[in-house]
């Protein structure tokens, strides 16, 4: 105190300011650290934020967050699926986000418009008009509904009570109940992620018994397509306006609805787990529960007039005949006019989070901030567009329909790979090839079929492409038309080879997942089936390359230079695996790879052809030679 007293007024303000930088430098190895974690972030893996905040809880409590409720699991769960899981809900069959079929897939809802055509209709022409009819006689079905409601759906009412007349069929009403009914699978994965309550979807569905997206066409718009801002006023569903514009075919619109749907959906289930550890301790620099932000309302003065009348202020007296003060319970429905905003301004990294009905706000890291926001497909710049079709061709023909790599290569290095990579006890060399089979034989309700309904399939090379590229609305009237499969392998050959060259891809995947599966539920009493459900699809993501692992910057590259995310991911899983289990990664690698490598070359050595090869080439693969070649 008498240090403090005898540096006058002048030296203790002095004292206050740090004129030599001391309080803010930092050693050259926290620099590197921040260099790091910037360089993995953008070029490996943009969830690593997420690790990292769970490693700081760890740390200072001690305790290891379950799969259920860590938002980095669910992030490398969810990571560039929700595209994936829409063609999955299109081809095979609606589902929840652990993949479990809960309805028919669209294409099944559509089947009855070309089975039931020639009863129907013995004269009409058939072909791709069956589907636009059926089209039509849905969007007078919706329109009259919407009619009901005072909604103006932008068609003529006299011209839809005709064709609603002309083509009302019970065959047909049950195709467009299906729809609706499709479509509502969407909404189920909105109450999961706490974006709806219960009793709100049962509300919206008692408004809307029959539905058909009708997305309105603006001339000259620019289409971005993605599952929009967690910021935003945003549940995954629009109120419903009237409009005269013209509107996109409703199916397909239906189709991108439910990608966008699930996206968000994905997006809010990671915010909310992130929510849940706001107070915890070790959370606090990365996520942190705000007050909603207060929205300033201009109302005349008649209004307020109107509204206080209306709560009974100011029109009860007393029995004297004077008029009885004002008390709180009097201004209750007063405080409604003076709500809360339902968007944040001023703060980028804030996000919203719906719990029973009611929007909570969080601030972010801006680092968990950016991972989340790109959780789904990377949006791409001016410059990624241009060279993303280039891209696409060039790996096509290098991998995808390339039968060598495909058929041979490719299933020969995943083997090898899994059985350094895998996590499974007594994990053996030819499990991929019993992932393939069990991937031909699944049933719905098998892990194998639940994997590849939750999109598991995005995280192999082929499947992630495809995903990308197939024109799903094409692919469901394919199905639909006189011998579908065979006009869809006429018309599509490039994507039905890359379908039957891509089966290859599951084998370790699925191997890993049914093995891990088992040894969670062994091993790990304290843990739900969703906790082991979790984790396992992880593993098996991550058994071999995973291409929906990705740096922010990263994917951006991907759509410029080929192969880049692959080779980064491959790296990484090398350095992973020596860091995670060093003795156990070298037994392995020396066994299965170094091993075989060193009797290739001794067998191979003196051979011309072999003394030839590049060496980059040569000790890169093994070389078998089959009758003399």
């Amino acid at each position: 105190y008498n240090t403090w007293r005898e540096m006058g007024a002048e030296g203790r303000i002095r004292a206050q300011v740090d004129f030599t930088g001391e309080l803010t430098k930092t050693s050259l190895r926290e620099k590197a650290g921040t260099a790091f974690e910037w360089f993995y972030d953008n070029f490996i893996d943009s969830g690593d934020a997420l690790k990292r905040m769970e490693q700081g809880i760890a740390k200072a409590t001690g305790r290891t967050l379950r799969p259920s409720q860590s938002p980095h699991a669910r992030f490398t769960y969810f990571a560039q699926k929700a595209r994936g899981v829409a063609f999955e809900m299109v081809m095979k069959g609606a589902v929840n986000w652990k993949g479990e079929v809960v309805g028919p897939s669209l294409v099944e809802v559509l089947k009855p418009i070309e089975t039931s055509w020639g009863d129907l209709f013995p004269n009409a022409i058939g072909g791709e008009a069956k589907v636009q009819k059926f089209i039509t006689y849905a969007l007078s079905r919706r329109a009259l509904e919407l009619a009901k409601r005072g909604i103006d759906a932008g068609f003529d009412l006299a011209d839809v009570q005709f064709v609603f007349q002309k083509y009302d069929n019970p065959v047909w009403q049950k195709v467009s109940d299906g729809l609706t009914a499709w479509s509502n699978a969407g909404v189920d994965w909105l109450i999961e992620a706490g974006n709806l309550s219960a009793e709100q979807a049962q509300l919206m569905r008692d408004l809307n018994p029959v539905y058909l997206r009708l997305k309105r066409v603006f001339v000259n718009e620019i289409h971005n397509a993605g599952s929009g801002s967690l910021s935003s006023a945003n549940k995954g569903l629009k109120r419903i306006k009237g409009s005269g514009r013209p509107i996109y075919n409703p199916i397909e619109s239906m189709i991108e609805e439910m990608a966008n749907v699930v996206g968000i959906a994905q997006k809010s289930t990671i915010a909310r787990l992130g929510g849940d550890l706001a107070g915890v301790k070790g959370a606090g620099r990365w996520v942190v529960k705000i007050p909603a932000p207060i929205e300033a309302k201009e109302i005349s003065l008649n209004t307020l007039v109107d509204a206080l009348k209306k709560e009974g202020i100011g029109s009860h007296v007393r029995e004297d005949g004077k008029a009885r003060p004002v008390e709180a319970e009097d201004l209750e429905g007063v405080a409604t006019i003076f709500s809360n905003s339902q968007v944040y301004k001023g703060k980028e990294s804030v996000i919203s989070v719906w719990r029973d009905g009611k929007r909570e706000f969080y601030e972010l890291d801006p680092k968990l901030f950016a991972a989340i926001q790109e959780l789904d497909a990377p949006k791409l710049n001016a410059f990624t567009k241009f060279t993303a079709p280039f891209v696409r061709l060039i790996r096509m023909g290098a991998v995808e329909l390339n039968p060598a790599f495909a058929l041979i290569k490719n299933p020969f290095r995943d083997a090898l790979s899994y059985a350094v990579a895998s996590k499974a006890p007594k994990a053996r060399i030819w499990d991929p090839a019993v992932g393939i089979y069990r991937q031909f034989t699944s049933k719905p309700g098998d892990l194998a079929s639940r994997f590849e309904g939750m999109g598991g399939k995005m995280s192999g090379q082929v499947g992630y492409d495809r995903a990308a590229t197939m024109a799903v609305y094409d692919a469901a009237l394919l199905e639909n038309l006189p011998k579908g499969k065979s006009v869809k392998v006429v018309l599509h050959p490039i994507d039905t080879m890359r379908g039957l060259l891509s089966v290859g891809e599951a084998g370790p995947r699925i191997s890993e997942l049914e093995r891990m599966y088992a040894h969670y539920r062994a091993t790990k009493p304290e843990w739900s089936e969703t906790d082991a459900w979790i984790q396992a699809v992880n593993d098996a993501q991550d058994v071999t390359t995973n291409f929906t692992r990705g740096g922010l910057a990263g994917r951006q590259i991907n759509q410029a230079v080929p192969f880049f995310n692959a080779a980064a991911q491959s790296l990484d899983k090398m350095a992973r695996l020596a860091q995670e289990d060093p003795s156990g990664f070298a037994v392995r690698g020396i066994a299965y790879i170094t091993i075989p490598a060193l009797g290739m070359w001794a067998l191979n050595r003196e051979k011309q052809w072999y003394k030839n090869l590049p060496h980059e080439y040569k000790y890169a693969n093994f070389f078998f030679e089959i009758g003399g070649t």
